[in-house]
């Protein structure tokens, strides 16, 4: 399933048969965004929608490079980069918060 959510939303923003850098920096992105999740989680009791600001900073290194790929792939400007990433954050919050709560009543204890 994940596999296809990528394919499919990289293909939102990315054209012909040079998707892969773009793909991979959303793998990776998506990597990272689950595993600060359950970490952050790990840290506090805070609501998740909280705490998810704070896994978007920790994965800013995956974030810089899919907007990287998605304009050296498309020689596309900032502007659109950008509310890709955009579209990513909005799309991945939900199983961010997740895997927040996860963190949260596995490993913290939480109520």
């Amino acid at each position: 399933m994940r596999g296809i959510f990528v394919t499919g939303f990289a293909a939102l923003f990315i054209s012909g048969a040079s998707a892969d850098e773009v793909k991979d920096a959303l793998l990776s992105l998506e990597v990272c965004y689950m595993a600060q999740g359950v970490v952050n989680g790990a840290k506090t009791c805070q609501p998740p929608p909280m705490i998810v600001g704070a896994v978007f900073g920790d994965c800013s290194p995956e974030e810089d490079a899919f907007e990287f790929a998605i304009q050296h792939e498309n020689q596309t400007n900032a502007s659109i980069s950008r509310m890709a990433l955009e579209k990513a954050r909005e799309r991945y919050t939900p199983r961010i918060e997740s895997q927040i709560l996860s963190g949260q009543t596995t490993m913290r204890k939480c109520p």
